[in-house]
């Protein structure tokens, strides 16, 4: 194939500017050393460790530049280029080399940072948490070759471009961005040629009857009424038993991502502080048709705090309301 067939071919795959890198590092299954409980591996052992809505992604390099930002389309002397999918791959512990996820829309940079939580660790991508995906273990089945001229050699980055910056996908580096994109979609996940983050609002309304299905399901077994109370209060289920002086809160969150961090209402987080409330999350949700709008009814995870009570240092504000000063109301 031609070296401007294999260019067209990239860019069907790839939006406008999107630039292509491969970074080899340990296994870990979360990526986060929080919650692994084997030994870190290295930085690596962070990447998808959220910290405000960002990971700060790793990968090891000889020197203090660890990345070649011309490579990426950056000119040269550049500090840092955006728009930049990043493939983690890693070496599974019976041997195959596999994409173990994918940051899109990272930004990289030419020299390492340090990461703004402990340990503080070297970073040199930063990527949106709602653009980035980390395949659960068994799902770790895309293959990236190794050995042959063109496939992933010794080095822990390989580029998908020329010495230029010119975009040169691989044969093999096509099959999987092919898939890539493929479960992004299965996920509801923005993609190339749909940079919107998160779900559409159809997907969102049925990630959230979803996640009040199983709720009710889990806490109809252990109270006698459960009602559903979403459509006009702060929280989504009232839970009682007879003769019970109080009844049970339960704040519902939905996610197609992990349990980690969720998104909550600061209407849910005041009710939750004055009354005795549950938070129920189903997490971890897959697509069967994210067109249609169907999720899949297994493979997902339950996590249950009987008694939430958020504290301030474990929520980070996503949004406020600002009061305009200058406003005034139009006559009518």
């Amino acid at each position: 194939m031609s070296d401007e067939a294999a260019h067209q071919r990239a860019r069907e795959l790839l939006a406008p500017d999107e630039r292509l890198v491969f970074i080899r590092g340990g296994h870990c299954e979360h990526y986060d050393s929080r919650r692994d409980a084997a030994p870190p591996v290295g930085a690596e052992c962070d990447n998808f460790r959220p910290f405000k809505d960002h990971y700060y992604v790793y990968t090891r390099a000889r020197a203090d530049q660890p990345l070649n930002l011309t490579r990426l389309g950056a000119e040269p002397g550049a500090a840092r280029v955006r728009g930049v999918t990043v493939v983690q791959v890693a070496t599974r512990p019976e041997g195959k080399q596999v994409v173990v996820g994918w940051f899109r829309g990272a930004t990289a940079f030419a020299e390492f940072a340090t990461r703004p939580f402990p340990p503080r660790r070297p970073f040199c991508f930063e990527a949106s948490v709602d653009r980035a995906v980390l395949l659960r273990p068994d799902e770790r089945t895309l293959v990236v070759p190794k050995g042959r001229p063109g496939e992933m050699g010794q080095s822990q980055v390989r580029y998908a471009s020329d010495a230029a910056g010119r975009l040169l996908l691989t044969d093999w580096m096509i099959d999987i961005v092919r898939e890539i994109r493929r479960r992004e979609a299965a996920r509801g996940l923005a993609t190339a040629d749909d940079p919107r983050p998160g779900p559409t609002p159809r997907q969102r309304a049925a990630i959230d009857r979803f996640a009040r299905a199983r709720a009710i399901e889990h806490f109809a077994a252990l109270y006698t009424t459960v009602t559903d109370v979403h459509d006009h209060e702060p929280f989504d289920l009232l839970c009682s038993n007879r003769g019970d002086r109080s009844a049970l809160r339960v704040a519902v969150v939905g996610t197609t991502g992990e349990a980690d961090s969720v998104l909550v209402t600061s209407a849910a987080v005041d009710s939750a502080r004055a009354h005795r409330t549950a938070l129920f999350i189903a997490s971890e949700l897959t697509w069967a048709d994210a067109e249609a709008a169907v999720l899949r009814p297994d493979g997902w995870r339950r996590d249950v705090i009987d008694r939430w009570t958020p504290a301030d240092h474990d929520l980070n504000p996503t949004a406020y309301a600002w009061h305009n000063p200058t406003f005034k109301p139009r006559r009518r």
